[in-house]
């Protein structure tokens, strides 16, 4: 029933809330996109939590000094409130419910025919096309400039070929593609540009993909220099296709090397309705 309801709504994912397995847990959270099921997806979490802290009475477990936990496939997704100068909520933040995985490289050729570039057009070296999770694996392109990232078409048999190789994730190979949007000179908070390519799962094009951005932000803080301890990055995501998206991400190391994540932006609440069955 749920996988035939995102079917029908054809979003890129729909989120459904239940009671939590365990009590001191706020609420259970299944995520499904028109291929299927997800572990963890950044941007339902978000929705999900902005509106279970905007509309309490809709919680069946608990929340104690406003911190969700909300279980999932993936693990725990801890969540907190933003709130703006009057103390409206105005969106949350999550954390990731797993460490930064550096999962494999992707052969440059086949990955440059994916998004419809020239190999000569990658950055390379460090940023080596790579695959990545914080719960849901991605491939992470860097490409020379974000001319370059607007001019990306995706090739699905291309994607088919990754998937059959890498075959991460249930929903297919997706891929994000970024590029920095100018010349930055500190390394910790850097502005990005990126296009998040779905085509397996049915979404060509994702407006918005907190759990590709989160990986990024993991990868990142995972190539900088090795006393670099934290990085914070602002993402623009959805231009290309008219659904601009602005997405916070922050990855943290700790003394053992292990990188976590966190996710965050602002919503809009659009509508509200009931499905009948």
């Amino acid at each position: 029933m749920m996988h035939s309801i995102a079917k029908e709504v054809g979003y890129s994912e729909t989120a459904f809330i239940f009671a939590p397995e365990k009590d001191n847990n706020t609420a259970k959270v299944r995520i499904f996109t028109p291929a299927g099921e997800l572990p963890f997806a950044g941007h339902p979490n978000i929705g999900v939590s902005y509106l279970l802290f905007k509309y309490p009475k809709y919680i069946l477990g608990s929340l104690v000094n406003e911190l969700m936990i909300l279980e999932q496939l993936a693990g725990n997704v801890q969540a907190t409130v933003s709130r703006d100068k009057n103390g409206q909520i105005v969106g949350t933040e999550i954390r990731a419910p797993e460490s930064f995985q550096a999962l494999d490289l992707i052969p440059v050729d086949t990955v440059s025919s994916a998004i419809g570039v020239a190999v000569s057009q990658l950055c390379l070296g460090k940023y080596s096309p790579s695959i990545a999770s914080v719960g849901l694996p991605f491939g992470i392109v860097k490409v020379n400039s974000v001319e370059i990232l607007e001019s990306c078409v995706p090739n699905i048999p291309e994607f088919q070929s990754l998937n059959e190789q890498f075959r991460f994730s249930s929903d297919g190979f997706s891929i994000l593609v970024y590029a920095e949007e100018n010349d930055q000179k500190h390394a910790s908070n850097i502005n990005i540009r990126a296009r998040v390519f779905c085509p397996l799962m049915g979404i060509l094009e994702d407006p918005a993909t907190g759990s590709a951005c989160g990986a990024l932000a993991g990868f990142l803080l995972s190539v900088a220099n090795s006393d670099e301890m934290e990085i914070s990055i602002c993402i623009t995501q959805g231009i290309e296709i008219g659904r601009e998206s602005k997405i916070q991400a922050k990855a943290i190391k700790d003394l053992n090397e292990s990188i976590t994540v966190y996710i965050g932006g602002r919503c809009t609440e659009v509508f509200s309705g009931e499905l009948e069955t």
